[in-house]
């Protein structure tokens, strides 16, 4: 079906209603998927009905979040606590009444959110693991607030010798200091792409759950560079990126106005082939799927 025909046969949506939440979402993936890139941006701009949508839908504090961007940045951490279920955001969720409590139902039982508490739970294994071994230090570049370190094991807590949290967001490291609680914590603010991060390290586990979401080539190119250098012999650097048929991006995108960069397998293993310490041999790749998510890991020599 073209997308033409789709967007015709979404008028029988013309009047939102919580019972047809979860049908016009999977219309919307239906409907960016039949219609070409620069097509659908201006499609989500110019079409009323979806107007009408994103003014229903935006009852849901999740979904005004991401389309207000109280942060000044899409994906901020508060909106990725909403992808959580995070127990800061229920009172957002209770204040907001009862049609915007069961919106959020809808979104928060999206697979594309449901990928994301995966991402969360991935990296909170991952540190478990290593740590298990031995004593390590972890690196979170863009770290949001480190949700990954709340549900860690009070013996994988003493095993990790200091947690550095990157961003540029002042907010998102005093949160990301409480997650680390008693894990020796050390919160850098700085711009990843454009600054210089030799001060962070070095780590056993560097990584960066969401911050390639909205890096082009040349800038993730740069900052996976930068997260190498930081990177122990024997240590670990994994970068998380959006799949480009990750479930729920026509959502994000026509509704919340959140728009991100997504790579295939293809290209996360030419991102990290491009970097000089895989090209000498410093590190072997592998790339992974879970949920939504491609997963580059770089495991050092």
């Amino acid at each position: 079906m073209t997308g033409e025909k789709i967007l015709t046969s979404l008028d029988h949506f013309a009047v939102p209603s919580t019972e047809h939440v979860q049908p016009f979402m999977a219309a919307l993936e239906q409907l960016r998927a039949a219609t070409p890139y620069d097509e659908w941006r201006t499609l989500v701009r110019a079409s009323p009905l979806i107007r009408s949508w994103r003014f229903f839908l935006s009852m849901d504090p999740y979904t005004r979040w991401g389309l207000v961007k109280p942060r000044g940045y899409p994906g901020d951490a508060t909106l990725m606590d909403f992808a959580y279920g995070h127990e800061s955001i229920h009172a957002h969720i209770e204040a907001a009444g009862p049609i915007a409590s069961s919106i959020y139902a809808a979104t928060f039982g999206a697979k594309q959110s449901r990928s994301a508490r995966e991402r969360v739970e991935l990296l909170r294994d991952e540190i478990e693991v290593m740590a298990a071994r031995r004593p390590i230090t972890a690196i979170s570049v863009a770290s949001g607030h480190a949700r990954e370190l709340e549900a860690l094991s009070e013996s994988t807590r003493t095993q990790i010798v200091s947690f550095t949290a990157i961003d540029l967001d002042p907010a998102s490291l005093e949160q990301a200091r409480k997650c680390a609680g008693s894990i020796a914590f050390k919160p850098i603010r700085r711009n990843v792409v454009k600054d210089e991060l030799a001060t962070a390290g070095p780590g056993d586990l560097v990584y960066s759950l969401g911050l390639f979401d909205y890096l082009v080539d040349k800038h993730a190119n740069a900052v996976l560079d930068k997260m190498l250098a930081l990177t122990l012999p024997g240590g670990k650097c994994i970068v998380a990126n959006l799949a480009p048929d990750a479930a729920n991006l026509g959502y994000c995108e026509a509704i919340m106005d959140w728009w991100m960069i997504t790579r295939n397998e293809e290209k996360m293993l030419e991102l990290g082939s491009a970097c000089n310490a895989v090209k000498d041999g410093s590190f072997r790749l592998e790339v992974r799927r879970a949920g939504c998510f491609n997963y580059l890991q770089l495991i050092a020599a």
